[in-house]
């Protein structure tokens, strides 16, 4: 299988083809590639957040975007965090108790206050009930 995709890549270059059109053509065609099943429904980090911010009552983004401080405040609330309704509670912080509450971290000063990774967000997906789809976009306003 994996000489099939190398010769259709090696087709491409010689061809000048959109590499990219034809990498999902590579990939939709093939049951497998190098080994590893793909899914035509993949759950991205997006559709993760979308699902958070819509679980916590927040709206949902058009494009990619981490949370900012008023989502990650409906956040520590749907998680009942105490000690986040300081207004000038940093996103930091706020980081940090979220991965202590979830179980992704033992104390507030192990924890990272980086932006979450996909496996966090999957995470604190569950610890609030909320089941991420693939394609979790706005409603449309009109």
């Amino acid at each position: 299988m994996v000489a099939n995709a190398s010769e259709i890549l090696e087709s491409c270059f010689e061809k000048q083809l959109d590499h990219s059109a034809t990498a999902v053509r590579l990939v939709s065609e093939s049951e497998s590639f190098s080994g590893c099943q793909r899914s035509s429904s993949m759950v991205t980090k997006h559709d993760i957040r979308n699902g958070i911010r819509g679980g916590v009552g927040r709206f949902k983004r058009e494009v990619t975007a981490s949370f900012t401080k008023e989502e990650l405040g409906a956040l520590c609330a749907a998680l009942e965090i105490t000690g986040t309704t300081d207004p000038v509670a940093s996103t930091a912080t706020m980081r940090q108790q979220i991965r202590v509450t979830v179980g992704l971290a033992d104390s507030q000063e192990d924890a990272s206050d980086d932006v979450f990774s996909k496996r966090e967000l999957e995470s604190i997906a569950a610890a609030i009930g909320v089941e991420p789809v693939s394609g979790d976009e706005p409603d449309p306003l009109f």
